[in-house]
């Protein structure tokens, strides 16, 4: 074969070399905010370890679960338990335990909560921070998340009883919207998924009834105010996208995760 023959083969031997890896597709990925903050970081471990992009949206978990079922996210990311109303043939693979928490302002004196009163306070009918113990305090100002949300669906099932939180409560669209409201209002109040009080002390998380929102103490079954986080995938994960879940789920993830939420490999659950 003539040198000038040779050459444009070689090269286009070595486009085709490198082609799979900076053509490869990423993996997407969206939806729940209250695992958002978690998510990205195990997406950048996973990319740092395997080179592959998993990418990191927000909207919601009814966001999430709606894009996995419409092919829009590869896995949809969802901070509540599967619904009746969600479209059938989903997979929800739980990935984390993690306790869902009040916090209020820094400058809030008030260090715990009966769920009696996390629940009159939501509800609308404690209306005053006086009427908790805090005698200089103002009217509550009641921090919550859009309708769609999963944070709050959960939220709900767990201090609620089920009920509706107030209609007059500010309706914010994520968990860090919340978390910066409440950091910026000394009178107001929310909840959060437990990934975003770690590492920050702009808002104060409260004892539940004398107990701590920590990872020991669901461990101890101390605090039971906890839900799953899923990864939600329409059919069986297949490919790359059931090799990230198996990594997420594995001793490796387990180590991305342990700051923030608790590890799991409790079974998948299916509409």
């Amino acid at each position: 074969m003539k040198k000038r023959n040779l050459i444009p083969l070689v090269a286009a031997a070595a486009v085709m070399a490198i082609a799979p890896a900076s053509g490869s597709a990423a993996i997407k990925t969206g939806g729940s905010t209250g695992l958002q903050l978690l998510a990205q970081k195990l997406a950048n471990t996973y990319k740092a370890q395997h080179g592959v992009k998993v990418t990191v949206a927000g909207g919601g978990s009814g966001a999430g679960i709606k894009g996995a079922a419409s092919g829009k996210f590869d896995i949809g990311d969802s901070s509540r338990d599967p619904a009746a109303t969600d479209a059938t043939g989903l997979w929800f693979t739980p990935v984390t335990r993690e306790p869902f928490v009040v916090v209020v302002n820094p400058k809030n004196p008030v260090k715990t909560l009966t769920q009696a009163q996390v629940k009159s306070i939501f509800l609308g009918q404690t209306t005053k921070w006086s009427q908790l113990g805090w005698s200089k305090g103002g009217a509550i100002k009641v921090y919550s998340r859009v309708g769609t949300s999963g944070t709050l669906a959960t939220f709900q099932k767990l201090f609620l009883d089920g009920s509706k939180v107030t209609s007059s409560a500010v309706q914010l669209a994520s968990n860090g919207l919340d978390r910066s409201s409440v950091a910026g209002n000394k009178n107001g109040i929310s909840f959060l998924t437990f990934a975003y009080t770690v590492g920050t002390k702009v808002v104060k998380p409260l004892k539940i009834g004398g107990v701590a929102p920590t990872l020991k103490n669901v461990i101890n079954k101390s605090y039971k105010y906890w839900g799953y986080q899923y990864f939600v995938t329409k059919g069986a994960p297949s490919g790359a996208v059931a090799t990230y879940i198996s990594w997420v789920r594995s001793s490796k993830g387990a180590t991305v995760i342990k700051r923030y939420a608790l590890p799991t490999k409790d079974a998948v659950k299916k509409t």
